[in-house]
């Protein structure tokens, strides 16, 4: 076989393609060599380290890079396995994400990209952090070839970061060493406040000639002064930490309104101005709130329009914004013609420790908290606070609040009680306190209540005295040496018995938030903050003592089933009206106990909690102290998860009812209708 011949001069398309192609493939091989070198000189000269890896998970290039990272040397770098590579938290996530990768290939998913932070070792024994990023590589007909990866170090950042993080974490155990500084020197500060305050009351009850009492109400007021910027101290660390606690209760809101005109009309009235108070007749009665921190603000923003006004009035308004069946959004509104504000002092106005002007400090006085803490407080009651304002032309502040309604007819009735001498004759209470101010303040202020005293000066002593005798109610301070007020109130309610169902109200100079949940899941009831003013401490025994039956120190003990004049002082003595409501009342309860009977039966706690509850408000309602009693009971013993004392407990609500139903059979004659 010859090759075909060519003419000379004439021209061979033949061999015209074949020199075409090779010079084609010379430019081609040309080209990858140069975008080879192109791509190698970027891989070694880039501060970033730059590897691939095969399938098998062998690491086939490592850039130069690596050595300035890690101190080893490519070579090295390429033959290490990979637990002398990266830190094991660090393994663990490579595994994670090969793991990964050959599940979605198996599926025949595309290969997902990563990115991540890796921990690196070095040469010399330390780590460095880096980010990697890691990119499959796949060719023209889609099939994976191999892995490229790119580590980039950032250990200075994550070194800023680890530096930012500690400094968070020393300033924000600084600001709970301060606020628990706070907090405790809140219990320092009160206790010897409750001695002033207390003995500064009681003495004021006391015969004393005009300059006498001068002298004692100037203290007085002193101390409540000084106690009122301990209050605001307190508040805010409260509230910067977070800590401050937000309840949801029903409360009146006409009674709330009338409470701060009680409160600061005499005030208003001492300066020679007019303070009224309105409130819009859509606005419900009865809403759900925190009736304590809205009165606070409101005391606040009054007390403040009343400081700063000479001449004219202050209006307190409440209006009704929107309402829907549920809701209803109020807009409380303090007016003043006082000294205003300038415009450019309006933006520092609710800064901490800050007055309008500093000249106001040392004409008004005051710790520049006040509004810091009103704006805040209505924050936290999912409020938002407004300020109208301009120098020489009065103020006008308000507050807009979404509140829900409550169903009037479920609200139960309370019947007030004041701190009048004997107003609980005869009521037995344990005083667990070890200061012993503290102890002869409240002693006395008991005393003046009609009240018989034990005073015990630790937990032992409070629970040897509760082991021997019989008390209506445990007043138990938190602080004592021995054993505190919380570990002895779990005794007391471990111990099962009648005296494990009194009321335990603890007595404190804490007031931060958790503080309620502490006490409750200690077992307490309620708690009183000191100092404790008389007032509060009759308002807290009115409400715990409804069942303390009535005695005559000449004659025996008994119980009182129906207090009638408990319950004619609340809804008079109408006779067609006490023939619908007792017989009514009676049909319900017995129908209670026959499902409480039940519930008991089959040990259905969170239906006993309920109906008990239910059965405490209704008894309290109709003057039934000791049904009331053990409802109490009932509950105490859910919150003990002990269905052998609910059945006993039940067992007693059952003849208290009987009790009452012999009381009041011939009440306004309808015997006949029980």
């Amino acid at each position: 076989m010859t090759t075909p011949s060519v003419s000379p001069g004439q021209r061979s398309h033949g061999s015209d393609s074949v020199e075409t192609d090779s010079a084609g493939r010379l430019r081609a091989e040309k080209q990858l060599q140069i975008s080879e070198e192109r791509h190698r000189l970027l891989a070694e000269n880039a501060n970033d380290v730059i590897w691939t890896m095969s399938l098998d998970g062998r690491i086939t290039y490592v850039s130069p890079a690596v050595e300035r990272l890690r101190g080893f040397t490519p070579e090295e770098a390429m033959n290490q396995p990979l637990d002398e590579i990266l830190t094991p938290d660090s393994a663990a996530i490579s595994l994670a994400y090969w793991q990964e990768l050959a599940a979605r290939l198996q599926a025949g998913l595309p290969p997902p990209r990563f990115r991540g932070e890796y921990e690196y070792y070095c040469k010399d024994g330390s780590t460095v952090w880096t980010d990697v990023q890691v990119i499959p590589y796949v060719d023209a007909n889609g099939q994976l070839v191999e892995i490229l990866g790119v580590t980039r170090d950032f250990s200075d950042r994550k070194r800023h970061e680890e530096e930012l993080k500690k400094a968070r974490e020393a300033a924000e155990a600084a600001n709970l060493a301060k606020s628990e500084f706070l907090a405790n020197m809140s219990h320092e500060l009160r206790t010897p406040m409750n001695g002033v305050l207390g003995m500064t009351s009681i003495l004021l009850d006391t015969p004393l000639s005009s300059t006498q009492r001068h002298y004692a109400t100037t203290i007085k007021k002193s101390a409540e002064a000084l106690l009122t910027i301990l209050n605001d101290l307190l508040d805010f660390s409260k509230i910067e930490a977070g800590r401050l606690e937000i309840e949801a209760f029903p409360f009146n809101v006409r009674t709330l309104v009338d409470d701060i005109l009680r409160l600061l009309g005499l005030r208003a009235e001492e300066k020679g101005l007019a303070f009224r108070c309105v409130v819009d007749d859509h606005v419900a009665t009865w809403l759900t709130g925190d009736p304590t921190r809205l009165r606070q603000v409101l005391t606040n923003l009054v007390g403040n329009a009343i400081k700063f006004t000479a001449h004219g009035e202050v209006v307190l308004r409440v209006h009704c914004e929107d309402r829907d069946g549920t809701h209803q959004t109020l807009r409380f509104e303090v007016q003043d013609t006082g000294i205003g504000i300038a415009p450019e002092t309006l933006e520092t106005l609710f800064r901490p420790f800050t007055q309008a002007d500093s000249s106001i400090a040392r004409r008004f006085g005051g710790t520049g908290l006040g509004l810091a803490i009103s704006k805040q407080l209505v924050e936290l009651l999912g409020g938002t606070f407004h300020v109208k304002s301009e120098l020489s032309g009065g103020s006008v502040f308000s507050f807009t609040v979404r509140l829900p309604q409550v169903v009037e007819e479920h609200v139960e009735p309370v019947k007030e009680q004041h701190d009048q001498q004997g107003a609980f004759q005869g009521a037995r209470i344990l005083l667990a306190e070890d200061n012993e101010t503290n102890q002869e303040v409240a002693s006395l202020m008991l005393e003046h209540l009609g009240c018989k005293v034990q005073v015990a000066t630790n937990g032992i002593e409070a629970l040897t005295a509760l082991a021997s005798s019989d008390f209506d109610l445990v007043l138990m301070d938190v602080q004592m040496p021995e054993l505190d007020g919380f570990e002895a109130t779990r005794r007391l309610r471990e111990r099962g018995g009648t005296m494990a169902r009194k009321p335990v109200i603890a007595l404190t100079a804490h007031a931060m938030r958790g503080f309620r949940q502490q006490c409750l899941e200690a077992g307490m009831d309620d708690y009183l903050c000191k100092p404790v003013a008389r007032a509060d401490l009759a308002r807290c025994l009115a409400q715990w003592l409804h069942d303390v039956p009535v005695r005559d120190e000449k004659q025996p003990e008994t119980l009182v089933a129906f207090d009638k004049a408990d319950f004619v002082d609340r809804v008079g003595d109408h006779k067609q009206y006490l023939q619908r409501v007792l017989p009514r009342f009676v049909r319900q309860t017995r129908q209670q106990l026959e499902a409480l009977t039940k519930a008991v039966d089959c040990k259905d706690m969170t239906a006993i909690a309920h109906m008990a509850h239910s059965l405490k408000g209704a008894s309290a309602t109709m003057a039934a102290p000791t049904m009331r009693s053990c409802a109490v009971g009932l509950e105490v013993a859910v919150k003990k998860g002990d269905p052998t004392e609910a059945a006993e407990v039940l067992a007693a609500l059952c003849r208290a009812f009987e009790a009452y139903q012999h009381a009041v059979a011939h009440v306004a004659d309808c015997s006949s209708e029980l």
